[in-house]
């Protein structure tokens, strides 16, 4: 779905497996702060949250 939308590029392809990417600055960001608010919601993934901030910053 995220590829279809334009979220998502391909920008590898050795068969079987591809290398996902995204296509700009504005969209990586976009994802950035999604999967951080998801990551959020739940207090168990406080550290997972912390090692994203760290990870994507």
């Amino acid at each position: 779905m995220l590829y279809q939308g334009g979220y998502l590029t391909i920008k590898d392809f050795r068969n079987p497996f591809f290398t996902l990417g995204v296509p700009n600055e504005e969209v990586r960001l976009d994802l950035n702060s999604l999967l951080l608010q998801y990551a959020a919601k739940d207090p168990a993934t406080h550290t997972l949250t912390e090692a994203l901030v760290e990870d994507l910053a």
